[in-house]
């Protein structure tokens, strides 16, 4: 096999048979129009592209949950960019929540002829079968962001929302500490049907009680920034004996202000009074805060990365004939230098490789992914990256690639 001069090897697309690819139904389609992929940032309409030693590339299908916000658009964007740069095509489609339509689009993008799938599933549980089908198709499929409740996907690549909460919350508690020597917290929480919004208000929770802090209440936000800023404010009038909050994701760090500002509490940072805030995902208008002095620090996850991981050892396994044996062992470290993002020729928007310049999602642990006891598949976890006002304006954050959207 041909390598080429991106460094991967490269193979001519073999071609699927009429009897795996002709007439599959998968459960749940409703045949409501929501088969055709949307592409989100050009692409050829399933024309094989070819890549630099001429050989024809692969075609990857990305299926993601939703994309209702800049991070979302933006890692939606990063698997387009990366294939490209590798001289792939990426068809991307958008469920918008809905797992109907998810299934529907992937059947239609396995009916275009892709050598394998990407997803971040809406349901963990729902989407089983539609992953399991794929497989029975012949599709290779890897996770990203969410993954399924399944043993059969070979790789899940996520940071930890434990381990992201738990930063959050030492870093919201050093700064508590080191002005009031102690103190109370709110934390603004997700919809806590969700694993992830379970996850983050458990792991700021158990930081901060560590390092002598109280949670004095946790607002049941589900996700809402009207309901967080009520909410918060509602308790507020009641207890104002608060000295931080936090907020389970980008928007909170608004709510946290706007129920501050509302209770004459809002004061910036490095003045007496000041409040701390921390929240998890480092947004446009959470980077704004923390530059205007309203917010203290935000854990960013290393989004950027989720795609040309993920694209990477999907790569090794098509080329190592689907052999989970090619993918990086269960309780081994991924460090930096093992692997490089940086594209010799970018195919994407000028600058987008910028967002790949700094590793700071080394080093990668591989884990057992396990759910309620039971252990399903790999998961190769990032290192999430704490956002302060020292690296607020870092190039390589996504929000600061918004403008390429």
């Amino acid at each position: 096999m041909a390598k080429s001069n991106n460094g991967h090897v490269t193979r001519r697309r073999w071609l699927k048979s009429t009897g795996v690819l002709g007439g599959a139904t998968l459960a749940g389609c409703l045949g409501d129009g929501g088969n055709t992929p949307t592409e989100t940032d050009g692409g050829n309409g399933g024309t094989p592209t070819s890549t630099t030693s001429g050989e024809e590339s692969y075609t990857f299908g990305f299926a993601a949950m939703a994309a209702p916000s800049p991070w979302h658009q933006i890692w939606m964007r990063t698997h387009k960019w990366y294939a490209q740069d590798l001289g792939h095509e990426m068809l991307v489609t958008n469920a918008e929540f809905d797992l109907a339509r998810q299934t529907n689009q992937v059947q239609s993008m396995i009916n275009r002829g892709i050598d394998a799938l990407i997803i971040s599933p809406v349901s963990s549980g729902g989407a089983k079968q539609l992953v399991e089908n794929t497989l029975e198709q012949g599709v290779p499929v890897m996770t990203n962001n969410s993954t399924v409740f399944s043993q059969q996907v070979p790789l899940f690549v996520a940071f930890g929302n434990y381990a992201g909460a738990y930063l959050a919350g030492k870093e919201l508690a050093k700064r508590i500490n080191d002005l009031y020597g102690g103190g109370r917290v709110i934390d603004i929480m997700g919809n806590q049907t969700s694993a992830t919004a379970q996850q983050r208000s458990q792991g700021f929770t158990d930081a901060v009680e560590e390092e002598g802090l109280s949670v004095a209440t946790h607002v049941a936000a589900k996700w809402s920034v009207e309901k967080a800023i009520s909410k918060t404010t509602a308790f507020l009038q009641k207890d104002s004996d608060i000295q931080g909050i936090y907020g389970a994701w980008g928007s909170a760090t608004e709510a946290a202000r706007k129920a501050l500002e509302r209770q004459d509490m809002l004061v910036k940072r490095g003045e007496d009074g000041h409040v701390p805030i921390a929240n998890i995902d480092a947004t446009p208008v959470t980077l704004n805060n923390i530059r205007k002095g309203w917010a203290d620090v935000s854990v960013d996850q290393p989004m950027p990365f989720y795609a040309p991981l993920t694209i990477h050892y999907l790569i090794q396994y098509l080329e190592g004939g689907n052999d989970p044996g090619v993918l990086p062992e269960t309780g081994t470290e991924v460090a930096a230098e093992d692997l490089s993002f940086k594209p010799e020729n970018p195919g994407g928007p000028e600058g987008h490789e910028k967002i790949w310049a700094e590793d700071y999602w080394a080093p990668g642990e591989v884990q057992p992914f396990t759910h309620e006891g039971t252990e399903y598949h790999r998961l190769f976890k990032l290192k999430p990256l704490a956002v302060t006002p020292e690296n607020a304006n870092a190039d390589y954050l996504w929000a600061n690639f918004v403008d390429l959207l």
